[in-house]
């Protein structure tokens, strides 16, 4: 039987993934430019830098924090029971 889910009674995980960082990392890393370029095109220069941070760029405390293993990147599937 699947283990609830510790934030609501409603829920179940159905699986969990144990932190998967240095692919997250390298797919972050090679993403970077496609990003960049989507963020300068659609958003104003004004909130550029709160996007990027958002959006993980290389050198923001997101990315940082994943390359260092100071932050954990998880991934879960639940069901609403």
């Amino acid at each position: 039987m699947p283990a609830p889910c510790p934030h609501s009674p409603l829920f179940r995980w159905l699986s969990r993934t144990p932190a998967m960082l240095p692919g997250v990392v390298a797919a972050m890393e090679a993403d970077e430019a496609r990003k960049l370029q989507m963020i300068e095109r659609l958003v104003p220069r004004a909130i550029g830098p709160l996007f990027q941070e958002f959006a993980g760029m290389c050198g923001g405390q997101v990315f940082e924090g994943l390359k260092r293993g100071t932050l954990i990147y998880s991934r879960f599937v639940i069901r609403k029971l």
